[in-house]
C-alpha cells in the first residue's frame, strides 16, 4: 500500500536507542526537517503514527499541512489492516 511519493532513508530518532528523556533532542533532530514520518509502538504492540510534508520551522506553534495524515498500521482488533486517516483541519496538523 502506497500512501505518499516519498522514500525513507534515514531514521532521525529512534526512542529505543536516542535519548527520550527530554523533548529537546527530538526537537533538535526534527527541527528544519520536513517529509517526517513518524511510527509509534506501544505497550499493548499497536503500531500507528502520522507523515507531515511541511518543514519543521519553529517549536511550540502550529503547522499547518494539506498532505499530512495519521495512520493505524496495527490495532489488536479494534481496526481491520492498514488504514490512512486523513486530517480534516489542515491548519492544525502538527505542533
Amino acid at each position: 500500500m502506497k500512501w505518499s511519493e516519498i522514500t525513507f532513508k534515514e531514521v532521525v530518532f529512534d526512542s529505543d536507542k536516542d535519548d527520550w528523556s527530554s523533548p529537546k533532542v527530538l526537537n533538535e533532530r526534527i527541527i528544519n526537517k520536513k517529509q517526517l514520518l513518524f511510527v509509534i509502538e506501544d505497550e499493548e504492540n499497536n503500531k500507528f503514527g502520522g507523515y507531515i510534508t511541511s518543514t519543521i520551522n519553529s517549536y511550540n506553534s502550529w503547522i499547518s499541512d494539506s498532505n499530512a495524515f495519521l495512520f493505524s498500521l496495527k490495532s489488536n482488533g479494534r481496526i481491520n489492516g492498514m488504514r490512512k486517516f486523513n486530517i480534516s483541519n489542515s491548519s492544525y496538523v502538527f505542533l
